[in-house]
């Protein structure tokens, strides 16, 4: 499975190389560290598990709603003072981060189901 936004591509098999080469991975936790970051040490070199996780979680359908919510609640709460590429930006993240969980859904899917 391959992600596709702006020039970026990931994919698992991405993510697998990136634990086995330890250069890679300083390179990643350095870009981490710039931003908080919950995740425990067995979670970082399994990214996967989490993907997972977060699907067990909240259901995709749920994960939608949600963030429909939170995009119409940061709608109404900055109307007054949000500007159009403001608007923009905020309606081009919400398109990315549906298109995001169902990618995630769909490689968690195929991982559960051993493919």
């Amino acid at each position: 499975m391959i992600l596709k936004s702006k020039g970026l591509k990931i994919s698992f098999k991405t993510i697998n190389y990136y634990v086995i080469n330890p250069f890679v991975m300083e390179e990643i936790f350095k870009k981490l560290n710039y931003q908080p970051s919950s995740l425990s040490d067995i979670e970082l070199n399994n990214p996967e598990e989490v993907i997972e996780t977060f699907f067990e979680n909240y259901p995709i359908h749920q994960t939608r709603v949600v963030l429909w919510d939170l995009y119409k609640g940061w709608t109404y709460h900055a109307s007054e003072y949000a500007d159009l590429e403001q608007i923009s930006t905020m309606m081009s993240f919400y398109t990315q981060m549906v298109d995001f969980y169902n990618a995630s859904f769909i490689c968690a899917e195929k991982r559960k189901k051993g493919l």
